[in-house]
């Protein structure tokens, strides 16, 4: 009960921060937004290749869209951790009699909150453009809950880079380094069938792939359970071990 009651003080504190400076929703929306909006017209054509998996490019690259705000929005959490880290509030936090676990898991939570609404505004930006979800308000609490599975796995990620480099330049770089290759790297932009049999063979590791493969069921076609369910499992043990790295870098931080 004394570690939930931290880890609520401290979440809302979090997210204060972030509904006080609108940037950081917005800031990792930028991008997204601007493919989402340029990329979908400009391939549109792609649809009428045969046996497209989709009626039009639209519907088919939301999906890769949302993974990819959950994916630029986990690079945020690494750079904020600096910035407590440099203005010593985080030091305030380690010396106070509270749990070291609740700082981390107050944080990701708001993290996860932070990503959902990031998630819902490109759905409403989408919808807005013509885009549907076959399975409804039910599909899209789904599509949010593996935005959040996801989103934890590489704020974990970005995190753990925070606490290794301590600086927000080298930070970014580094996820700048990861996120563009996951990308790119996956069935986010083009179906496997097309992808080049090494960029093929990279997209079935990556993580990415895993949840815009869900997330487009969802989408297009309904509930494919096995497909849901085998894509949360996998992004379940992506932020198992990305939270497991952090937490133990964080130990060593705060001795």
């Amino acid at each position: 009960m004394r570690i939930t009651k931290e880890t609520y003080h401290l979440f809302i504190r979090y997210m204060k921060k972030t509904l006080r400076t609108p940037p950081m929703i917005f800031f990792a929306l930028v991008q997204p937004l601007i493919w989402l909006l340029l990329f979908s017209q400009l391939f549109d054509r792609i649809s009428v290749i045969p046996n497209f998996p989709a009626e039009n490019y639209l519907s088919f690259f939301v999906p890769g869209v949302i993974l990819m705000t959950a994916l630029f929005s986990g690079g945020q959490s690494g750079m904020a951790m600096v910035m407590d880290m440099n203005n010593g509030f985080l030091e305030k936090l380690l010396i106070a009699p509270i749990s070291r676990s609740s700082i981390l898991i107050g944080k990701v939570l708001a993290d996860a909150v932070r990503m959902v609404i990031q998630s819902l505004i490109i759905l409403g930006v989408a919808y807005l453009m013509g885009f549907r979800v076959t399975t409804g308000f039910s599909g899209v609490l789904l599509i949010l809950l593996i935005v959040i599975v996801f989103g934890l796995g590489m704020a974990g990620l970005s995190v753990a880079t925070a606490l290794l480099t301590k600086n927000s330049e080298a930070q970014m770089m580094m996820m700048i380094f990861i996120n563009m290759p996951m990308m790119f790297l996956s069935t986010a932009m083009m179906p496997a069938e097309m992808l080049p049999s090494w960029m093929e063979t990279a997209a079935r590791f990556n993580p990415v792939s895993y949840g815009v493969t869900s997330i487009r069921s969802l989408t297009l076609t309904g509930y494919e359970w096995g497909t849901i369910f085998s894509s949360l499992g996998v992004l379940s043990i992506v932020a198992v071990v990305t939270l497991s790295i952090t937490t133990l870098l964080f130990r060593r931080v705060s001795e």
